[in-house]
């Protein structure tokens, strides 16, 4: 919807509308330099960009560290840990800034309804 859009209902709806076990699925999905037929069909092509491949490994990753700080109250972690996770989201943001626009707006949108078939 764009920066300008951000007070706006549907951005809010937009912001809430990720599923994040959804999200991993995908980003798990488009890792592979050759992606399966529902993900072909989909984006038009057999591979994503390298930028979007590592944005899909570090979000992937990012997931698993949330899953852990959110669901195992035993697990402890260190100022280490955080510093790793802030690296592993900077390398996030700047692979999926890296990325074509029209490619970025094919990965949100598959991120946010999936792919059929």
């Amino acid at each position: 919807m764009g920066r300008e859009h951000q007070q706006r209902p549907g951005a809010s709806i937009l912001y809430r509308g990720f599923s994040h076990s959804h999200m991993k699925t995908v980003c798990e999905a488009i890792q592979s330099a050759n992606l399966k037929q529902k993900y072909r069909t989909a984006l038009g092509t057999a591979s994503v960009s390298k930028g979007m491949r590592d944005f899909a490994t570090a979000f992937t990753r990012l997931q698993d560290h949330r899953i852990r700080a959110d669901y195992h109250p035993t697990v402890a972690f260190e100022p280490s840990d955080a510093i790793t996770v802030l690296d592993t989201a900077q390398v996030a943001i700047e692979a999926f800034d890296r990325a074509d626009p029209a490619e970025r707006a094919d990965i949100l949108a598959l991120l946010l309804v999936g792919a059929r078939g």
